[in-house]
């Protein structure tokens, strides 16, 4: 049986992605779970989703995302209902899971050269 390829992101979406995890570090700055749990904070920042990125309306939001540590990111990424109730309690940018979940659902996707021209021009 022969393999195939595995599927790299198109350039515009690669590109826009980078983007915008540069602008979340760089707009929280530090860990945003810092302090709100027993877990010690190591590694660099990642960009985190709230809701998946596979959902294209929150992908490149900024209400969609924020900076944890490489330690947050796993523990949150391998403990999905812990993550669902650190995001209901503490609601980082605003919205409530219910309204992350509804953007998710029902919001036009953004295209990446869309996004990617946002985020340079907010860079």
């Amino acid at each position: 049986m022969k393999r195939t390829a595995i599927k790299r992101k198109p350039g515009k979406m690669a590109a826009a992605d980078k983007a915008f995890s540069l602008f979340i570090r760089e707009r929280d700055g530090r860990c945003m779970a810092g302090g709100t749990d027993d877990l010690v904070c190591s590694g660099r920042l990642q960009c985190c989703h709230l809701v998946s990125r596979r959902y294209r309306a929150l992908r490149w939001s900024e209400q969609g995302a924020i900076a944890l540590c490489q330690a947050h990111h796993m523990f949150f990424t391998h403990h999905p209902l812990e993550w669902m109730g650190w995001v209901t309690r503490y609601t980082p940018t605003g919205l409530t899971w219910d309204e992350l979940s509804y953007l998710a659902l029902n919001d036009p996707p953004e295209r990446a050269d869309e996004a990617l021209a946002r985020l340079r021009g907010a860079a």
